[in-house]
């Protein structure tokens, strides 16, 4: 079994953790994912687990485009601007291209799609009744969603002026 990197650790944060909270909150309308989160499992099996891993995943990668759709543009409207990278630099920068990936963007990608989960967890779950409608319930869903927006909104502007930092300058020394 492979160990975990900071690579496969960084895809983990940015899709299946977002993708199976999207694969929870659809067991509380769908039989089938709320059979695979039985807790404890009627009969766990490997067929069950790799079933659940690629529907969390799979739900992962569409949070994922719904997040580019609507978070990304609701962020560069409050003032992260996307730079203008040379990507000529890239081939020569790549290991600090990529360094800068795992440490701030996939890491955005978590609170970001998480940010685009919450409401929709909220929302199922209260439909099937598994939480109650308070008002308390309503505002830790806001402290949430507000915490989750305020670090995508800080990873995301760290990751632009970094990796912007990195392939628009001819030295490959990294600056803050």
């Amino acid at each position: 079994m492979q160990e975990l990197t900071d690579k496969n650790f960084g895809l983990l944060i940015a899709y299946v953790l977002p993708g199976f909270g999207a694969f929870h909150a659809l067991s509380a309308v769908s039989p089938i994912a709320s059979q695979w989160l039985a807790r404890p499992p009627a009969e766990p099996s490997l067929i069950g687990f790799l079933c659940g891993m690629l529907a969390s995943l799979g739900l992962g990668l569409f949070v994922s485009a719904t997040r580019w759709l609507t978070i990304d543009p609701l962020l560069h409207r409050t003032g992260v601007t996307p730079p203008r990278w040379d990507f000529a630099q890239l081939a020569t920068k790549l290991e600090a291209f990529d360094a800068l990936v795992i440490s701030h963007y996939r890491y955005y990608q978590f609170y970001a799609n998480l940010l685009v989960v919450m409401p929709l967890w909220g929302m199922l779950q209260l439909r099937n009744s598994a939480i109650t409608s308070s008002a308390t319930n309503w505002f830790a869903l806001v402290v949430v969603e507000t915490v989750l927006l305020l670090a995508a909104r800080d990873t995301l502007r760290k990751y632009y002026r970094r990796a912007e930092t990195v392939l628009n300058e001819r030295s490959s020394i990294l600056r803050a």
